[in-house]
């Protein structure tokens, strides 16, 4: 009960603070929202995210089942909700970028200039990527690309199926490495 009355002052005091709060210049500001979990949950509210002048920017290349190259509307109903068959908008995508320790996240932009996709982001100079990943009868999940713990950097050329299955198979080794060496009694597979 004590969780529920927490989240209700915090929400109300975030309602407060962002009535408060002096408007951003439009051109430094972009509206996004996570992905409701829910068909029927309402749509989220915009969450502004500002982005300055030191943007960074990394080229996707992601490809669907049959290996051709996906644009941006092809990637977003990649990684999108399959209840939501329409044209997916990439300030709704659930993309997610963090420093390379995933102490917190922002939320980067999605666009397509000329024939690429592009991820851009301010501030963090090397960045892991949070993206979701729909799961046929189960909603969706998340999956990581974080370039073997080192992160993302500026300029960088991303094969997105490919540093998915290079980050989980990695991180599936870790932690079943971490299971077999530290628990007890200790993990037998």
């Amino acid at each position: 009960m004590l969780d529920i009355w927490a989240a209700a002052i915090l929400s109300a005091g975030l309602c407060a603070a962002q009535q408060a709060a002096p408007p951003l210049p439009d051109e430094l500001m972009r509206t996004s929202t996570a992905p409701a979990l829910a068909a029927e949950a309402p749509d989220p509210l915009p969450v502004k995210t500002r982005l300055g002048p030191s943007l960074k920017k990394a080229r996707l290349q992601a490809y669907d089942r049959s290996g051709r190259l996906l644009d941006l509307q092809g990637f977003l109903a990649l990684i999108g909700r399959a209840d939501r068959p329409a044209a997916a908008d990439p300030e709704r995508s659930g993309v997610a970028v963090t420093p390379p320790d995933e102490r917190y996240s922002a939320r980067p932009v999605l666009a397509q200039e000329g024939g690429q996709l592009t991820l851009i982001w301010d501030r963090l100079p090397n960045i892991h990527i949070s993206l979701p990943w729909p799961v046929d009868e189960d909603g969706f999940s998340t999956v990581w690309l974080d370039k073997n713990g080192d992160g993302y950097a500026d300029g960088d050329v991303i094969a997105v199926n490919e540093e998915i299955a290079i980050t989980h198979y990695r991180r599936l080794k870790e932690s079943l490495r971490k299971h077999v060496t530290e628990w007890d009694p200790l993990y037998k597979p």
